[in-house]
């Protein structure tokens, strides 16, 4: 009888003993899991704060072009137009058998003149365009003059009294080819205006510099 009670005790014990060790084990597996949880919301944190330096630091190199970009344009009365625009194949940089784009990325105008920056988004290339941009990487400026609109561009330029643009390079980048035009309602030849190629190269060297500061 003595036996059998002891066995029964020893019995309950066994199981007391698995309870109290599996309170343990949980008991450390919560802690584990908390530790766990609090340290993806400390990296979370540390994530969001690196995003929002990095967005801070990206948005005043944004604003610091565009007074580059109105100090081009106050400085000739012939230039009436100064935009940034980027050639790309939609996520990089264009690429034989694959649509390319332009998009106009930045831009500041005279009274005489429109905006064309929000119509101007992801335009496919056509020939006068990849031809422009074909002459931009080669020659390192191009002058496009309107007279009869041979394509995209011009026509666009026409309709916003455009006379003439120069276009120069800016920078290659891994989101694409960048480059800079001066567009003129009152000149048809921009490159015969005293100091304005100049300008342009200096320009675009002043703002591919912030923008390569941001390639990752």
């Amino acid at each position: 009888m003595a036996y059998c009670i002891l066995k029964s005790l020893n019995k309950y014990m066994s199981v007391f003993i698995g309870i109290v060790d599996f309170m343990k084990y949980l008991s450390v597996l919560i802690t584990a899991c908390m530790g766990l949880q609090s340290s993806k919301t400390k990296l979370e944190v540390t994530r969001q704060k690196k995003r929002k330096k990095r967005f801070i630091h990206s948005h005043d190199a944004i604003a610091s072009v565009y007074p580059i970009l109105q100090t081009a344009l106050h400085k000739f009365a012939e230039v009436d137009r100064v935009s940034v625009f980027r050639s790309h194949n939609g996520d990089g940089i264009p690429t034989p058998g694959k649509q390319a784009y332009t998009t106009c990325i930045q831009e500041v105008i005279s009274y005489r003149t429109t905006p064309i920056i929000e119509r101007w988004q992801s335009i496919p290339a056509d020939m006068e365009m990849t031809n422009i941009i074909s002459e931009l990487i080669i020659e390192d400026k191009c002058i496009i003059q309107i007279t009869e609109p041979s394509g995209i561009l011009s026509d666009y330029a026409a309709g916003n009294g455009i006379k003439s643009v120069l276009a120069v390079p800016v920078a290659h980048l891994d989101s694409g080819f960048l480059f800079l035009n001066f567009c003129s309602t009152s000149s048809e030849d921009l490159t015969g205006v005293d100091g304005v190629l100049f300008e342009a190269h200096s320009v675009a060297a002043r703002v591919g510099k912030l923008y390569a500061s941001h390639r990752g």
